[in-house]
């Protein structure tokens, strides 16, 4: 896990990728240079942004010209649209390097979480962490969060994956504060509770495991959850999510166990933990599987399914496996 006592403000962050991109789309003058040095000393967080974002950019100077070129523009055009975008166009620079030979190693250690987060957890990786408020965060795989716990809320953005949050007494505080998680679907608040935050392409996954939550979209929808619920949260809407067979915080004990879990929902969830894809036949998605299976070594996981189900499981590279019936 990664922590960073060095928190960028987005708009400098945005400055600095502005002056990447002038700097590297033309041939820069002598006064460019000047303006830059200029803005660098105005403030010491412009030189902590402006070297991060270099630091994204170094690792891919062995791109021939055309691919950086596309993809800094990529980059500018995004970043003005949101936050979210902003966070697609930096991988955007992640993923021309997995082009050119860097590979997987590019995904799990791409700098642009390090940017706006403050924890973060990689492909496999799990994190615990207590909070100066008292409350209880995990991080679960390839995860990212920022925290300010200063002011009159206690806020938390999930920038990336997913986290279980035990909302504490609010230490120091005579009256608890309300604790916000931002997202890029919405807000949950709340004063005590329990309950984990998913993030799934645009939307977000609630899953209120004790107390409730008060949700709100970006369109300014409005619903409270309850204990036992759990509530698709997007900018469009808000409505209730199926139950799985999965439960939402199985994943806190290392471990998925259930009975008859369709094997393409156990696969899927695997996958999340390992470096690469896993890859399966649609008959197979819904063959129903029991069992215990462990989520820190997928490997072995894998090796177990196919040694007590009808089914064969093909390493074909470390980041490639292929599952279809034996």
């Amino acid at each position: 896990m990664k922590s960073h006592k060095d928190t960028i403000p987005v708009p400098i962050i945005d400055e600095a990728i502005t002056w990447l991109i002038r700097l590297e789309m033309n041939e820069a003058t002598e006064d460019q240079h000047a303006e830059l040095e200029q803005w660098l000393q105005r403030n010491p967080l412009h030189r902590l942004a402006w070297s991060r974002v270099k630091d994204l950019h170094g690792g891919f100077t062995a791109l021939p010209p055309q691919p950086i070129a596309h993809a800094l523009r990529t980059l500018d055009k995004q970043r003005q649209v949101s936050r979210q975008s902003r966070r697609r166009a930096l991988k955007t620079l992640s993923l021309a390097g997995m082009m050119l030979g860097s590979g997987w190693l590019t995904k799990e250690y791409t700098p642009w979480q390090r940017l706006l987060s403050d924890f973060t957890t990689v492909t496999g990786e799990q994190a615990t962490l207590d909070l100066p408020d008292g409350s209880h965060l995990m991080l679960n795989t390839d995860s990212a969060v920022s925290t300010d716990l200063g002011g009159q809320l206690r806020t938390l953005t999930l920038r990336r994956g997913e986290m279980l949050l035990a909302t504490g007494r609010d230490s120091g505080h005579e009256q608890p504060r309300p604790f916000r998680v931002e997202t890029s679907a919405g807000r949950i608040q709340t004063l005590n509770s329990r309950f984990t935050v998913r993030l799934e392409d645009q939307r977000a996954r609630v899953s209120i495991l004790e107390g409730h939550v008060e949700l709100l979209n970006r369109k300014g929808t409005h619903q409270r959850g309850q204990s036992g619920e759990s509530i698709w949260l997007s900018a469009n809407g808000i409505s209730q999510a199926a139950t799985g067979t999965i439960p939402a915080d199985a994943w806190t004990s290392g471990v998925i166990a259930g009975k008859r879990i369709p094997l393409g929902e156990l696969l899927d969830e695997l996958s999340r933990y390992r470096t690469g894809v896993i890859d399966y036949t649609p008959r197979l998605a819904d063959f129903p599987v029991s069992g215990v299976f462990q989520l820190h070594n997928t490997d072995d996981t894998l090796k177990f399914l196919a040694n007590t189900q009808p089914i064969k499981v093909e390493f074909r590279t470390p980041f490639w496996v292929v599952v279809d019936l034996a």
